[in-house]
């Protein structure tokens, strides 16, 4: 897992929407898959449930981007210091 994942996953988890996600980051759809199942392997959990055209947070991503967001507020908090 790192910064950049869960950046992306914040994202994802916000706007349930893959393009939008991708377009914030200048990113493929594709792309912003393969970070979300790097994390989700690294984490050994399913973060999503994609169904036709809707996404929805697993009780284990509704968990992480709870901690995702405290996370990056953290990281930014740093960054501004």
């Amino acid at each position: 897992m790192d910064l950049n994942q869960l950046k992306i996953f914040a994202s994802l988890a916000q706007t349930l929407n893959f393009s939008k996600t991708a377009k914030q980051f200048y990113l493929t759809q594709p792309a912003v898959s393969h970070h979300i199942k790097a994390l989700e392997n690294s984490l050994v959990v399913t973060l999503l449930r994609r169904t036709n055209h809707k996404v929805v947070l697993t009780a284990e991503g509704e968990e992480l981007y709870t901690y995702a967001r405290q996370i990056l507020d953290m990281a930014q908090t740093a960054e501004n210091r």
